[in-house]
């Protein structure tokens, strides 16, 4: 990783959730730069249990509702991951 990247990992979803809900959304919304943030959940996760300012930085599977697993080239076009350990 550069030292413009960042990697967050939790013991749960809804802690990963919330420090992009108490943190990373906001510092992304005011940021004077771009930053990417990529959120990842299991491909068989409930897109409607995921709040709504959370599912932005998603990757979904083209024409459904649901989670996509991102391939190795889309992990690392982010600057900021984070998901929960598995």
């Amino acid at each position: 990783m550069s030292p413009s990247e960042f990697l967050a990992s939790s013991r749960v979803c809804s802690a990963a959730d919330l420090y992009i809900l108490k943190h990373l959304d906001a510092y992304v919304n005011t940021a004077p730069h771009n930053t990417s943030v990529l959120r990842m959940y299991s491909t068989d996760r409930r897109v409607n249990t995921v709040p709504m300012a959370v599912q932005k930085y998603c990757l979904f599977r083209p024409g459904e509702q649901s989670f996509a697993a991102p391939t190795r080239e889309e992990i690392v076009q982010y600057q900021v991951r984070n998901w929960p350990c598995l």
